[in-house]
C-alpha cells in the first residue's frame, strides 16, 4: 500500500475523512468548547470521538542579541507545576496570529519586537484538539509596557543557547511547543546561511 500525503490538503493518498452523523456539545467556555462526536468510518462502522474545539494560539522564539532567549516560567494547572517555555497564547476573537504574538510579548515578557518572522504552523495534540499553533520568531527587541493577564503567575529569565540545549538534553525543558520553536529557529538559521 502506497501512501502519498500532500501536505496542506485534506488528500493524504486514497484515505477518505468520516463522515459526521452527530455533534453534542458537552461543555462551552471562554476558550474551548468539548463535544462529542458519532462518526460514520470509510468501512461503515460508527465510531465515537470527544473533540476540543479551540480557536487557535500563538509562540514566539524571543530573541536579544548574542543569542540570547527569552522565556517564562510559568505555573501550568495541567502539569500541577511550573514549566520553563517560550511566551505563548491563545488568539482573542478576530485577532491575526501576528497581532497575538505581539499581543503576547508585551504582556508575558515586556518587549516588543522590530521584526517578526513567521517559522510555520502545527497542530500540538491533534489527537483530541483543534487547536492550531502558529509560530513566530520575534528579533531586535525592544522594553516595551505590558502586563500579565490577572490569572496568569510567570517571570521571565534569559538563557544562552548553550543553556537552552543544556534545558533541553537534561529534559528539564519539557514544554512541546518551545522545543519545537527552538528546533524551527535552528532551521531558519540554517536557511539564512
Amino acid at each position: 500500500m502506497k501512501f502519498v500525503f500532500r501536505s496542506g490538503t485534506r488528500e493524504a493518498g486514497t484515505r477518505k475523512p468520516l463522515r459526521l452523523l452527530k455533534r453534542r456539545v458537552l461543555y462551552s467556555g471562554r476558550v474551548v468548547r468539548l463535544e462529542k462526536l458519532k462518526l460514520r468510518a470509510p468501512d461503515g462502522t460508527a465510531v465515537t470521538r470527544e473533540l476540543i474545539r479551540h480557536g487557535g494560539s500563538v509562540v514566539v522564539v524571543p530573541l536579544l542579541k548574542g543569542e540570547r532567549f527569552v522565556m517564562v516560567i510559568q505555573y501550568r494547572v495541567a502539569t500541577n507545576g511550573y514549566l520553563l517555555e517560550f511566551p505563548a497564547g491563545t488568539l482573542e476573537p478576530g485577532e491575526t496570529p501576528r497581532r497575538c504574538a505581539f499581543r503576547e510579548l508585551a504582556e508575558e515578557i515586556k518587549y516588543r519586537p522590530g521584526r517578526m518572522i513567521y517559522l510555520g504552523k502545527f497542530f500540538p495534540v491533534p489527537g483530541i484538539s483543534t487547536e492550531l499553533m502558529h509560530l513566530y520568531l520575534g528579533i531586535d527587541l525592544k522594553p516595551a509596557d505590558g502586563h500579565p493577564d490577572e490569572d496568569e503567575w510567570l517571570e521571565s529569565c534569559v538563557l544562552t543557547r548553550a543553556q537552552l540545549e543544556r534545558q533541553i538534553a537534561r529534559g528539564r525543558l519539557y514544554d512541546a511547543k518551545s522545543i519545537l520553536g527552538y528546533f524551527y529557529y535552528l532551521r531558519y538559521l540554517k536557511q539564512q546561511r
